[in-house]
């Protein structure tokens, strides 16, 4: 099956009709609308996710409340050499209220919640995932968690605008990337597109399921993440109207943690979540409840379109359900990426002399590529209690690793190569925390 990321597109809407109701959306000639540019998350997945939603169903009865995660988020802003809150080069203030949406509406804090009808408020979940701009960033020095960067200073010789998927993945993503076992990359980019249609954003899905035969879109060392049209990120600032309140973002790192569309990418398609209803397809700008389509059981309450996972304009998406939450949770749990993210230190400012905050730290890997053996050495002006190396792959699984005893400010480690698949990996000193993760390549 193909296997491929969400896309958001703007095409001209001249008339929708869903089902035996006709929707009420925007049907102006120049309004956009937001629609699938590709196709759907594979089955493969749901076969190593749903036995873990079921283990996780039962323990979860057991013990309880669940878990708060906190993600640290990093932004990239991709600009043409603008000045911050000039065109593509947007503010902080917009940044930031990206991620107060982003908290709001994982954490069900969001005030439109009100407004969800009483068929659908009792399963409207807090899927209990928080959100931090990184304080320190890949070298451990601190940071604003907002990395602005001069599409200039990447290529000598940028496409003309929009810019394709080809050109962000291939070329914008691997020059931008922070470590992706430690952040939430996201990048905030030009117009964009697909052929001639306008894209919104688009996002990895959780890689590190162990299961064979995966391709794109599931997020590697160097693609892991989300990307979002500048003017459809946070809420202030130079945005489109149908889509100022950040959302695009909030349905993205959906995706970013498993969840499917709400239509199941199909004809009255299957989302794997019980509690939200079955629909004949996507909503469009904003239905009136209820809106019903011709599915089995879906009358009399219709579609929940004020789902974040559905196709609405900003203002009609409000919750996320409470099966939605379970698989969100799962995921966070279970794929080591995913795992080694909201244990990333990352939201936590340096301090000197301790963890990766050591501005004394230097970390060589080598040879780089590697072919059979590679070596890291660390020096220090301060000890350093260390535990082990690790070698991770792109997925954040553990490949190789190396047991250290003792404190010290310099050391170094051979790691034969020879067994290990040709591709990106990323090698970690490490103690109480991470101090420090390189990215190197293994050629064969």
């Amino acid at each position: 099956m193909n296997t491929t990321i969400r896309l958001f597109v703007f095409a001209v809407l001249i008339s929708f009709s869903h089902a035996s109701n006709a929707q009420q959306v925007n049907t102006s000639a120049t309004s956009p609308v937001r629609t699938c540019g590709s196709g759907v998350l594979g089955e493969e997945f749901e076969e190593w996710l749903q036995p873990l939603l079921r283990s996780n169903a039962s323990s979860a009865t057991q013990r309880g409340a669940s878990t708060v995660y906190t993600i640290p988020v990093v932004f990239h802003v991709i600009h043409t050499g603008t000045n911050p809150g000039i065109s593509y080069n947007i503010s902080d203030a917009q940044i930031l209220s990206q991620l107060d949406v982003l908290n709001a509406d994982f954490r069900k804090l969001n005030a439109d919640t009100a407004t969800i009808p009483s068929v659908f408020a009792p399963v409207a979940a807090d899927c209990e995932v928080n959100f931090c701009l990184a304080q320190r960033d890949t070298a451990g020095n601190a940071t604003n968690g907002i990395n602005r960067i001069n599409i200039n200073t990447i290529t000598a010789t940028p496409p003309s605008l929009p810019y394709d998927k080809t050109f962000i993945d291939g070329t914008v993503k691997p020059a931008t990337i922070w470590n992706v076992l430690n952040y939430l990359n996201i990048w905030v980019v030009p117009n964009m597109a697909s052929g001639a249609t306008q894209l919104l954003g688009y996002a990895t899905f959780p890689a590190g399921s162990g299961l064979t035969g995966l391709s794109a879109p599931y997020g590697n060392g160097l693609t892991d993440g989300v990307v979002l049209w500048y003017r459809c990120t946070g809420k202030v600032g130079n945005l489109d109207p149908s889509y100022n309140k950040g959302r695009t973002a909030t349905h993205e790192v959906g995706h970013w943690l498993g969840l499917r569309h709400i239509w199941g990418d199909n004809n009255c398609g299957n989302d794997y979540c019980s509690d939200t209803p079955t629909q004949q397809t996507a909503n469009f700008g904003n239905p009136v409840f209820p809106s019903t389509s011709n599915c089995l059981n879906n009358a009399p309450n219709g579609d929940m379109f004020m789902n974040y996972m559905d196709y609405c304009n900003d203002v009609s998406l409000k919750m996320f359900s409470l099966q939605q939450r379970v698989r969100v949770q799962t995921v966070l749990q279970n794929a080591p990426i995913r795992v080694a993210q909201r244990n990333s230190n990352a939201c936590t400012p340096p301090v000197a002399g301790i963890d990766n905050a050591d501005p004394s730290l230097r970390l060589t890997v080598f040879p780089n590529p590697a072919q059979s053996i590679v070596s890291i050495q660390w020096t220090a002006i301060s000890q350093l209690e260390i535990d082990r190396v690790v070698v991770r792959n792109m997925l954040g699984s553990e490949v190789a690793s190396e047991g250290i005893n003792g404190i010290a400010n310099s050391g170094q480690i051979d790691f034969n190569t020879e067994q290990l698949p040709a591709g990106v990996y990323f090698i970690e000193l490490a103690g109480p925390r991470v101090y420090r993760s390189e990215r190197f390549l293994v050629i064969h």
